[in-house]
């Protein structure tokens, strides 16, 4: 019986000595040896000019939107600020009166954001309301704004396009999505007279 135990001991030494053998990181060779890591010395200095906190973000994903001289800034509490892009000076601050997701999405003339059960809020330069539109879902991503229309992307893979003026709706568009996906906040990019969409599963949609 006490024979059996060593070789059953001399047996499972064997086999632990065969599996470390296997072990690239367990080699004592230094033959290879990593290159020495070489300090990489930045050719631009950069400097903080101004900062500016809107507010909280939750759980959601905010940019800001540069159009001009001015830059649109949100948060999830429903807070929108207008701020002089050079020197970060705060021209005005309004509160939505819902919460948001989503924003900002502005040209210049028009900004718009998203709200917590899908409203599409729409605001000119000056910070006055200039029409509400409901999306069929929960709005993630930035609105965009090209050709005077805004366009604006629900989780349900609905592209809509809305008169930026009015908010009338003049199109929209549905694709499938595949079985799993995850739940984020792909953006939209207009240029061109075009609308390009990053859609699940790798694919990118222009529309016209």
């Amino acid at each position: 019986m006490r024979i059996t135990e060593k070789l059953v001991a001399l047996s499972l030494l064997a086999l632990i000595a065969g599996c470390s053998s296997l072990n690239p990181f367990s080699s004592k060779d230094t033959k290879n040896k990593p290159a020495a890591l070489v300090e990489l010395k930045s050719s631009i200095a950069v400097r903080n000019v101004w900062k500016y906190s809107i507010g909280k973000a939750g759980v959601y994903a905010f940019s800001p939107a540069l159009a001009g001289d001015s830059l649109f800034v949100a948060d999830a509490e429903g807070a929108l600020a207008r701020l002089d892009a050079a020197s970060g000076k705060e021209q005005w601050r309004i509160k939505t009166g819902l919460d948001l997701t989503a924003g900002v999405g502005s040209d210049g003339g028009v900004v718009v954001v998203g709200a917590v059960k899908g409203q599409i809020l729409a605001f000119d330069a000056d910070g006055k309301p200039l029409w509400r539109q409901q999306a069929s879902s929960e709005i993630l991503s930035a609105p965009a704004i090209g050709d005077g229309v805004v366009v604006v992307r629900s989780i349900d893979n609905r592209i809509v396009g809305y008169d930026a003026k009015t908010g009338a709706k003049k199109w929209s568009v549905q694709r499938s999505a595949p079985a799993l996906t995850l739940r984020n906040a792909p953006g939209l990019v207009t240029g061109g007279g075009n609308v390009y969409v990053a859609l699940p599963g790798g694919k990118l949609l222009a529309l016209t």
